[in-house]
């Protein structure tokens, strides 16, 4: 009961308040790393009480998992964007090469933070099955354009690419990785051949 001549606390309405402890959590990501998101530091950047994050979360390993599904989506999602477009343009081996320039060269900090995510499920198993499905967007945004065992090399080679960018600074244009694309796409198509014949 409140004391007299006191209001009475009310409760904000704020449905988005989840959504954005996630997206300040991300902002956390970027600047410290995984190892520097905290229940405070995702409260403190979302400028909301720190019982908030425990009211949404569980505990860390589940901020983390919101965090690393989010930032997976929205990298699906401009995937498939930029393959429909660039593949309708240029052809298969120009658009996925276009996409690799897109992600290692004009999206280099968020491929580094995507990669710190991605990566966080080596030490914790509580995020491997989120960091699995990463693995296979890639995959299965290709089988749109590609027959499944092309889509499954290519998706090695992709995040062989995209790895080497983010971890040692590497910044890969189209034009240097159109070879390696075409030769895999060879010799996928060269292999059922002969499985045919």
């Amino acid at each position: 009961m409140p004391r007299p001549g006191r209001p009475a606390a009310t409760r904000r309405f704020d449905p988005d308040r989840r959504e954005r402890i996630i997206e300040a959590a991300l902002q956390v990501v970027e600047d410290r790393g995984v190892g520097g998101l905290t229940f405070r530091a995702g409260a403190d950047r979302a400028d909301v009480p720190l019982g908030s994050t425990t009211y949404h979360f569980a505990d860390k390993d589940e901020l983390v998992r919101e965090v690393l599904r989010t930032a997976r989506e929205r990298s699906r999602r401009f995937a498939t964007e930029t393959l429909r477009d660039a593949v309708g343009r240029l052809g298969l081996v120009r658009g996925i090469a276009l996409l690799v320039e897109e992600l290692t060269v004009r999206r280099h900090a968020l491929l580094v933070l995507e990669h710190d995510l991605y990566l966080s499920a080596l030490r914790n198993p509580a995020l491997r099955e989120e960091s699995r499905k990463w693995s296979s967007d890639f995959v299965e945004v290709l089988s749109d354009f590609a027959d499944p065992e092309s889509a499954v090399a290519l998706g090695y080679l992709f995040d062989g690419i995209c790895m080497q960018s983010a971890l040692f600074d590497i910044l890969f244009f189209a034009a240097d990785v159109e070879p390696q694309i075409a030769l895999v796409l060879e010799g996928s198509r060269a292999m059922r051949s002969q499985q045919r014949g």
